[in-house]
């Protein structure tokens, strides 16, 4: 995958891009209710290519809305016993392991700033 292929799975995410598929990982997380492994893999593979670059305002809010809303939402979501969100194929016991994934992939990108 390059850059400009990993720009466009992002984009596929963020439901603010122009780009954005129902049949991406979130896309399939909202719609679905289903946290399918493998987009998962590809977001966090395209976030990869960019971590550790000088990345563009645009990547890296994309990134962030697409972070906030599996953590903030659906995670979230998932666990709280007043929110009908669950996600189909994930169980209670996973959450823990899934929540540390996504944190570790988004903080390799957003996680702390060079000064």
């Amino acid at each position: 995958m390059d850059k400009h292929e990993a720009s466009l799975i992002i984009g596929q995410n963020a439901v603010v891009s122009p780009y954005y598929s129902d049949q991406s990982f979130v896309g399939r997380l909202h719609e679905e209710k289903i946290w399918d492994h493998s987009l998962f893999r590809q977001l966090s593979e395209a976030i990869n290519i960019h971590a550790g670059k000088e990345v563009g305002q645009e990547i890296r809010e994309m990134a962030f809305d697409i972070y906030s809303y599996v953590v903030g939402t659906s995670l979230l979501g998932h666990t709280d016993p007043n929110d009908c969100f669950r996600i189909s194929n994930v169980g209670n016991d996973q959450l823990y392991e899934l929540r540390s994934d996504v944190e570790l992939v988004f903080h390799r990108l957003l996680g702390s700033r060079k000064h």
